[in-house]
């Protein structure tokens, strides 16, 4: 509670229906317990259950929309997970590095998009954390191991199809690129997105 009008009472997540054209919501949501009271400076963690109509290879496309409620308001929020955030680690799916660079070499023209970075300032934790900090932004399966190169494996959760990403990094400039490989070019754009977001959060 950061607001300055003292103790708020009876806070609880309320969902609210209704989405736009295009957009998927929730089939299922649950939403936890009523907060009796949260006084000033004080913090509550909860957990919110969802499971959505149907999954998409689109990004932004599912939504689910509540109101935070109290005795001083309400307050609307959307939740709206990233492609990069639903993709499907298989286990089954999983390649050695060999198999990993026939796949992405086989993927070419607009199922190919590449794009360039940089990492400003550049210092070594920067450069040995690169790979944890694209994990954190997308569910991917790193191939191998990082050594200024890090290969990718994730699976779009509508189609099942294969999402291929390989960085590379200089340890000294912090300069780099990024490929992005898949069948279905759409999706590819979004992760290139989502992947230039991770890394200049870097």
């Amino acid at each position: 509670n950061m607001r300055g009008e003292g103790t708020l009472r009876h806070v609880r997540i309320i969902q609210r229906g209704g989405t736009s054209g295009g957009l998927i919501s929730p089939s299922r949501v649950i939403t936890p317990p009523e907060i009796p009271a949260l006084k000033k400076g004080m913090a509550s963690t909860v957990f919110i259950g969802l499971t959505f109509a149907s999954a998409s290879d689109r990004d932004g496309v599912l939504v689910a929309k509540f109101d935070v409620k109290s005795d001083r308001g309400t307050t609307s929020i959307e939740v709206r997970p990233t492609l990069g955030e639903l993709l499907i680690e298989e286990p089954s799916k999983n390649k050695s590095k060999s198999e990993f660079d026939t796949a992405v070499s086989g993927l070419q023209g607009i199922q190919r998009i590449t794009s360039t970075f940089t990492l400003s300032p550049m210092n070594d934790d920067k450069f040995k954390n690169l790979p944890s900090t694209i994990l954190q932004h997308l569910n991917l399966n790193e191939i191998g191991t990082w050594s200024g190169e890090g290969s990718f494996l994730g699976t779009l959760p509508a189609s099942g199809q294969e999402v291929y990403v390989v960085v590379k990094c200089d340890s000294v400039t912090g300069y780099g690129d990024v490929i992005v490989c898949s069948i279905d070019a759409m999706a590819a754009n979004s992760i290139m997105n989502l992947l230039k977001q991770a890394l200049s959060s870097a």
